[in-house]
């Protein structure tokens, strides 16, 4: 039943590897206004955004499902939503709507601006996939920028709604956010290229935009340069953060290695192994929850649920490392 129900929302999409920077996000604001908050608050403060920003993402792949049936059953993919009744996956994505914003209305202030700033975000989701809303999937570049736009960036504003914004501080994270969008929804056209051309859906990619790769490095150099200036000031205030972001370095560096030498793979065009997926999803995050617990050891359950959170991705890239010692062992036996 679990299984299906994770399969029908996408979790393995967008679970371990779009919300655990959002957390980050909202962690970096609980951590400017700790002396204002009281611990039980800022948990509550961080679930409900948790909340309302998994069923965003979990309302934005159904309704691409819905539309995109057709299409998807054309290219011999099998998905849960086809063995329901349409009636149901309406109703569903209306709880899924719901289920996110009430939490939120409850502590928000703003609560009529509130509703139609999240209005306004659901349909920006669906507008990606949703034909009479543009189908911004079809919509070449404009299309990245929608997408970018409406997953990574306008979901980070309802932080404006829970807290004091600093906003140099969140204009870095916008900024962040959106570029790894843009990556990432071109690696994902990438990847559908012959689904795409098959069914003829026309996206960027499919499209004959054959520079795509150089948007994807020139995307991935960009957000290296944003991280190191983030690490650098983290670090000026904690210095063993300079020491994990050199960790993650020469963790990158072996990963990067096991992709392209041994299993000989695009490292930037595919979802092996993500450049930088682990800094987002796990290593940032971590870093901002243990900052906050150094400061308030009970905010120590931000750790653990992060680390829970972003397990399956950890997992993964131990699985790299394991492999990259394998081979180093027998090249050694082999001397």
């Amino acid at each position: 039943m679990f299984k299906d129900l994770f399969a029908y929302l996408r979790t393995d999409d967008w679970l371990d590897s779009k919300v655990p920077f959002m957390l980050a996000i909202a962690l970096i604001f609980s951590l400017y206004s700790h002396c204002n908050s009281s611990c039980l608050k800022t948990y509550y403060t961080v679930a409900a955004f948790f909340l309302y920003i998994s069923m965003f993402l979990a309302f934005s792949y159904v309704i691409n499902d819905f539309t995109d049936m057709q299409i998807d059953k054309k290219a011999g993919k099998q998905k849960v939503m086809y063995r329901l009744p349409k009636p149901i996956v309406v109703v569903s994505m209306a709880f899924i709507f719901f289920l996110g914003i009430i939490p939120m209305l409850c502590i928000t202030q703003e609560k009529a601006i509130f509703v139609g700033y999240s209005l306004v975000l659901y349909l920006t989701g669906a507008a990606y996939s949703v034909h009479w809303l543009l189908r911004f999937k079809e919509r070449g570049l404009i299309g990245l920028i929608e997408c970018s736009v409406a997953q990574r960036c306008l979901p980070l504003v309802a932080l404006f709604f829970l807290y004091n914004i600093d906003v140099a501080s969140f204009s870095v994270m916008i900024a962040l956010s959106f570029i790894n969008g843009l990556r990432y929804i071109l690696i994902h056209q990438a990847v559908d290229y012959e689904n795409d051309i098959k069914t003829g859906v026309r996206t960027f990619v499919s499209q004959g935009h054959n520079k795509y790769r150089s948007f994807i490095i020139s995307a991935f150099i960009l957000e290296c340069i944003l991280f190191l200036g983030i690490f650098i000031r983290l670090g000026m205030d904690y210095l063993w953060v300079l020491a994990a972001a050199l960790f993650y370095v020469i963790f990158e560096k072996i990963i990067a290695t096991v992709v392209t030498r041994y299993m000989n793979v695009d490292l930037f065009c595919t979802f092996v192994a993500v450049p930088l997926e682990a800094l987002y999803n796990c290593v940032f995050p971590l870093t901002i929850a243990m900052i906050l617990t150094v400061i308030h050891v009970e905010y120590l359950g931000f750790v653990a649920f992060l680390l829970l959170l972003s397990f399956k991705s950890i997992k993964g890239k131990l699985a790299f490392i394991s492999v990259y010692a394998q081979s180093k062992m027998r090249r050694n036996t082999v001397k």
